[in-house]
């Protein structure tokens, strides 16, 4: 079960991050960092930070400058206060972003079936997860889970509540890097120099962050005495990290299950324009 699964899922979870939330407040300068899980989260997070920050990396934890209050809800701690412009991470629903939420976002949008695979190898690591892939396809396509990427993915492009977001594709970042990175400053109001830029490509690449991974992914030892831990059991740190790659849920899934992907695809966008977006990319305006 995700951590958004368990907000959804628990109302004394869900007050304590509704608490927390308000009690740690709106900025205008706020950048909130938007993904469904396995999207390219802590990459745009450590993009950000790059860009507007002198970009050390002598932090414990990339939570501790880049921080995600719903993590710090389910360990029943405080989240770190830090300079402006803060980098916020979140996976929740648009719901719990009102109209008039303070800030901007940007809502990276990865393949989903990518997203599928990729959320299978964090949850045998990270969650204790030990179904097989074939009951996990299952579990990603059913639409009784309250949290899926089919959904999510559909209400943050439809964005009726008006926010200021930035979509930004995981596979364009992937292949057009540089132009990615001007697109976000620009949209962030973030003024780049040569060196920020080549710092940033250096810090942001898979390389770098693998060397740095303990200090991004979760860690047994963050649940310790909270509610849920045994859920939270940490299997290899080592692969919170793992490939990145553009096309690896076509490589994998079986035409079944591919087929399966699909259904649920065309019952959720139904809408012509994502729908095309989505499967091919281009415009979206």
């Amino acid at each position: 079960m995700s951590a958004v699964d368990r907000l959804y899922s628990s109302a004394e979870l869900e007050k304590l991050y509704l608490k927390l939330k308000k009690e740690y407040g709106e900025r205008d300068s706020d950048i909130y960092v938007s993904t469904f899980s396995r999207s390219g989260t802590t990459w745009m997070q450590i993009i950000l930070y790059q860009l507007t920050t002198r970009g050390d990396m002598d932090f414990e934890h990339l939570f501790d400058v880049s921080p995600w209050i719903l993590y710090s809800a389910i360990r029943n701690t405080i989240p770190k206060q830090v300079p402006e412009p803060r980098i916020l991470k979140t996976h929740e629903a648009i719901d719990f972003f009102p109209p008039a939420t303070k800030g901007k976002f940007v809502y990276v949008v990865r393949d989903g079936k990518d997203v599928l695979v990729s959320l299978f190898h964090h949850k045998r690591n990270s969650r204790g997860y030990d179904g097989s892939f074939d009951e996990h396809v299952k579990e990603f396509v059913d639409s009784s889970v309250r949290y899926n990427w089919f959904d999510h993915t559909k209400q943050w492009l439809e964005n009726n509540n008006q926010l200021p977001i930035l979509i930004v594709r995981y596979e364009e970042l992937i292949l057009n890097f540089e132009s990615s990175l001007q697109k976000i400053a620009a949209f962030c109001g973030i003024t780049l120099t040569d060196e920020i830029v080549q710092r940033t490509i250096e810090r942001a690449s898979f390389a770098f962050m693998r060397q740095h991974q303990d200090k991004l992914g979760p860690h047994t030892s963050h649940f310790s005495g909270a509610a849920g831990t045994a859920a939270y059991v940490v299997r290899r740190p080592d692969q919170f990290v793992r490939s990145g790659q553009i096309g690896e849920g076509l490589q994998t899934l079986t035409q079944a299950q591919l087929q399966l992907y699909q259904q649920r695809f065309d019952e959720v966008f139904q809408d012509k324009r994502m729908y095309s977006w989505l499967s091919s990319g281009g415009d979206l305006s």
